[in-house]
C-alpha cells in the first residue's frame, strides 16, 4: 500500500507541475500577442497620420 501512496503523491506533483507550465505558456503567449498588438496598432497610426500644410515661404 504504501508504493502506491508514492505513486499517486507523485502523479499529482506532475498534474501541477504540468497545470503551472501550462500556465505559464498561456500567459507568455497572451503576453505576446498582446505586446505584438501594441506595436503593430502604434506603427499603423504613426504612418497613417496625416497633417494639412501650407507651404507659404516668406520672400
Amino acid at each position: 500500500m504504501g508504493g502506491s501512496k508514492i505513486e499517486v503523491t507523485s502523479l499529482k506533483n506532475w498534474e501541477r507541475k504540468r497545470m503551472n507550465i501550462k500556465k505559464q505558456l498561456s500567459t507568455g503567449l497572451l503576453s505576446a500577442v498582446l505586446g505584438v498588438t501594441l506595436i503593430g496598432s502604434g506603427t499603423y497610426a504613426y504612418f497613417s497620420d496625416s497633417a494639412e500644410t501650407k507651404n507659404t515661404f516668406a520672400g
